[in-house]
């Protein structure tokens, strides 16, 4: 019975050192920040269910962090 499985190459500690020099290092590219049209900085909506009863708050994202520490 053969085996389907791909064999993986080995290359020595010379080989991959020479490859690495060759490339020269990072090459950073400028891009854009993305956008997503119509979206704004939405609320932080909270819902607390216990039973039959259901509690919904919510808060302005600028103040997350006091939401956090309740």
């Amino acid at each position: 019975m053969t085996s389907d499985k791909k064999m993986r190459r080995q290359y020595s500690a010379a080989q991959k050192a020479r490859v690495l020099a060759e490339r020269g290092g990072l090459i950073a590219l400028p891009l854009p920040a993305p956008t997503v049209p119509g979206v704004t900085a939405a609320d932080v909506r909270v819902e607390l269910r216990r039973a039959p009863v259901s509690i919904t708050g919510t808060w302005p994202v600028s103040a997350a962090a006091e939401l956090a520490a309740l």
